[in-house]
């Protein structure tokens, strides 16, 4: 039986390179905005990024996937997933996209608590400002076509153990057809399995070019639909984020008096979005709250319904510890996944870079008993397995702990949620509908 790893990225050195300084500008912010608490000491931060580079330093996406080979074995799978970052960058109004070179000049002048930071910090500005692998202007290079063309070798390795999600962001329509690029890039006999979507990178699930007209035609969604292609979001307000400080979007925002989605423009005549919004969230809750919101993916399932979905991070940590110990309303964002997954038959679920370090307040095994052993059946065959490996570098997580941990706490289960739940998710991604038709009935 094979075993599927649904959520994971083979990000290289070449790739972080060609979008440092959109890492450097995440890195200042995870250093110094005190809004994101995952880790409130800056050395214990500055340890994690540094994990987080040793992985960066990999010649190719094969260096990595031989590192999950080692821990996962020849029956294992993997669905890596890109992200196209170029346009987290630019800002809306013409002569003001300096935002990259800005945060370069801040991030080298940050200064570090104590001598083993200060040498972990520099370690880790001089691998993105060019001293250890290119030059500074290739930082401010577009990593998508060579991360596309990276999964393409890979997959041709590996055909049968290696599912890339295409990244999109609809943006890149201003620069290329990406409609016509996706067809020929993504779906049965091609090298990519699905999609990959990051709102908070600074767009909404309802632009245009995702949702399609207000009348209902075109989109990417629609295409997805009727050809059964999966598609991977992220979920949650933490993570990633856009950089830039004035955003361009097209389509729906949250709003907050309502709680309802709202057409852009009625809200920011010009169609810009303006941060910071509220003082009270970080600078990546904010964007993840507008462009991400539960609210707006219940406008897209209502008009694509069949739609195959994995909300990855089931809602993040934040969402997960509030559902447990406090209530559905305060953990609202894992309680609207759980309600897509038994309204809508395609929606899922992965638990991807889930450490059980004691530092959520909660633990895996509480999870498993307070969520997924509670659940209807028919919800817990949504569940997916993910590691988000390299990212886990930045929890100072193993991919070997991370495994056994779960295979600890699921026990059988694991054969469930890493296995026959993954190969239902992607499967129309794999195969034609009629051989998976023919073998699953």
């Amino acid at each position: 039986m094979k075993y599927y790893d649904v959520h994971c990225h083979l990000f290289t050195h070449d790739i972080l390179s060609r979008t440092g300084s959109s890492i450097l500008s995440f890195l200042n912010r995870f250093l110094t905005d005190s809004k994101e608490d995952s880790c409130t000491d800056t050395d214990g931060r500055l340890r994690r990024i540094s994990g987080f580079i040793d992985t960066a330093l990999a010649d190719d996406a094969l260096e990595t996937f031989k590192e999950m080979e080692s821990v996962y074995g020849a029956h294992f799978a993997v669905c890596p997933l890109c992200m196209d970052l170029k346009y987290s960058m630019i800002d809306a109004r013409p002569g003001d996209d300096h935002t990259a070179a800005e945060t370069v000049a801040a991030v080298g002048s940050y200064e570090p608590d104590n001598r083993g930071s200060y040498w972990s910090f520099r370690r880790i500005v001089n691998f993105f400002s060019g001293n250890h692998y290119s030059a500074l202007p290739n930082m401010f290079a577009d990593s998508f076509l060579t991360q596309i063309e990276e999964m393409e070798r890979l997959k041709a390795r590996y055909p049968d153990r290696v599912y890339p999600f295409f990244p999109v962001d609809p943006r890149r329509n201003r620069d290329c057809d990406l409609m016509a690029l996706i067809k020929q890039k993504v779906g049965p006999g091609k090298p990519f399995v699905g999609i990959k979507l990051y709102p908070a990178l600074g767009f909404s699930v309802t632009d245009p070019f995702l949702y399609g007209s207000e009348k209902g035609s075109g989109g990417l969604y629609a295409y997805c639909e009727k050809y059964s292609i999966p598609i991977v979001t992220h979920s949650g307000f933490r993570g990633y984020a856009a950089l830039a400080k004035r955003i361009e979007v097209c389509g729906d925002i949250f709003h907050t008096e309502s709680g309802r989605p709202v057409p852009v423009r009625e809200i920011y005549p010009d169609g810009i979005v303006s941060f910071p919004i509220k003082e009270k969230m970080s600078e990546i809750t904010m964007r993840g709250y507008l462009f991400n919101h539960p609210v707006l993916w219940e406008k897209v399932l209502n008009r694509y319904p069949k739609l195959y979905i994995n909300f990855a991070h089931f809602g993040g940590d934040k969402f997960i510890y509030k559902y447990i110990h406090e209530s559905s309303t305060s953990g609202y964002y894992t309680a609207e996944i759980l309600r897509f997954m038994a309204k809508y038959p395609n929606v899922y679920t992965d638990l991807s870079c889930f450490v059980d370090n004691g530092k959520k307040g909660y633990s895996l095994s509480e999870v498993k008993k307070e969520i997924y052993d509670k659940t209807k059946l028919s919800v817990r065959k949504k569940f997916l397995y993910g590691s988000d490996y390299f990212i886990l570098k930045f929890k100072e997580c193993s991919l070997q702990n991370y495994y056994a941990r779960f295979r600890e706490v699921f026990g059988s289960e694991m054969r469930k949620i890493a296995s026959v739940n993954t190969g239902r998710f992607l499967r129309y991604g794999m195969k034609p509908k009629r051989i998976w038709r023919r073998w699953l009935w």
